[in-house]
């Protein structure tokens, strides 16, 4: 784990001074029952941490002079953590087809076995995938028997909990999400047999953003009016999104059915050629997006001089997934897109890489 974490800081995911220090949250995932999921969160000392029944609060160590902040969910045994600190973990940065896979640096996630050993990132994962299969088979099945095969993921899907829109901002702003936040329900104690009243808080560690947009095209499945509003969780701070003033948008309905609540860290840029079609280029996360790209996009050339990604925090191995030759070029450790994609291709793809569990 000691590898892991070094190798956040030397990337310079945080700036070294007083008021910063890490959140080390770990705990258990119902998806990987054999393994603990760490995150990895960077956190203001002035910024209420909350209190949660089910974690427990370790304190503070010293970790290359900064503060690390433990928090465990209850029932994971601990006595050998402080130890890992200071062990290089034994599977280092491979995985088992000896491809780097160091912590996720969209969610700063990983996995770590038992013992606190290093097991793999947490996004991209086979085991994922292959958990989530049935689910998606079984709505493609669905799917196709409601919709010409040519139409799939055409426009409108009532099926798929998304909607797609260039939108053009009109507000962002933060608010605290932990207001308000407690649950209360009656339960039955085990041991008295008596009916009590259970308080749960919620704490949610990101920030947190309403947000106001007029639409100016729906994308995927239609929004009722021409404004819309929806939350945003951002664990970095403003999102990223907010500094355009229009562009493409993912959001879904909450499960109560009040909201909308943006995809956490989805959106596209948005341009327009001189015919007036809007187009963007393709972000790549995986070696399953790449593949696809490869079979199924064919996009055209145009020129994305302004937009400029640094590369240098980035090894060979993730900059040949996350800027795949063929759509970007890279000079000088920057990358600038080089191959445009119009909307019909643009939400194929995100549906079929991005958003393919919803």
């Amino acid at each position: 784990m000691s590898e892991i974490l070094h190798q956040f800081i030397k990337d310079e995911n945080i700036v070294k001074n007083d008021n910063e220090i890490l959140i080390l949250g770990i705990q258990k995932y119902f998806y990987e029952p054999n393994y603990y999921l760490v995150s990895i969160m960077n956190f203001d000392k002035s910024q209420y941490l909350g209190n949660q029944p089910n974690l427990q609060y370790l304190g503070t160590y010293d970790y290359e002079g900064l503060e690390l902040s433990i928090i465990l969910q209850q029932g994971i045994k601990y006595s050998n953590l402080e130890y890992c600190f200071n062990k290089k973990s034994e599977n280092y940065f491979y995985n088992e087809k000896s491809e780097v896979s160091e912590y996720d640096p969209i969610t700063w996630k990983f996995y770590v076995d038992e013992k606190f050993n290093y097991v793999k990132p947490f996004y991209n994962g086979k085991d994922e995938i292959e958990k989530f299969q049935r689910i998606k088979n079984t709505v493609y099945s669905r799917i196709t028997k409601l919709t010409p095969k040519k139409e799939l993921f055409k426009n409108a899907n009532d099926l798929i909990n998304l909607y797609a829109f260039i939108g053009e901002k009109i507000s962002v702003e933060e608010f605290n999400p932990n207001i308000n936040n407690e649950v209360k329900e009656k339960v039955i104690d085990e041991e008295t047999k008596d009916s009590v009243t259970v308080v749960r808080r919620n704490f949610v560690m990101d920030r947190a953003f309403r947000c106001k947009y007029k639409v100016i095209k729906n994308i995927f499945n239609n929004l009722p009016n021409d404004t819309v509003e929806f939350l945003a969780y951002d664990h970095y701070g403003k999102p990223y999104f907010s500094e355009r003033d229009s562009v493409i948008l993912y959001i879904s309905k909450s499960k109560n059915d009040d909201h909308y609540f943006h995809q956490k860290y989805q959106y596209d840029e948005v341009f327009r050629d001189e015919a007036g079609n809007y187009f963007s280029y393709l972000k790549f996360r995986n070696k399953e997006n790449v593949e696809y790209t490869a079979k199924n996009i064919k996009g055209f050339k145009t020129n994305f001089r302004n937009e400029k990604f640094n590369l240098k925090n980035l090894n060979t191995n993730v900059r040949k997934i996350y800027y795949p030759r063929g759509f970007y070029k890279i000079k000088n450790n920057f990358a600038t897109p080089i191959k445009g994609i119009y909307l019909d291709e643009l939400i194929n793809y995100r549906l079929q890489t991005t958003f393919k569990n919803l």
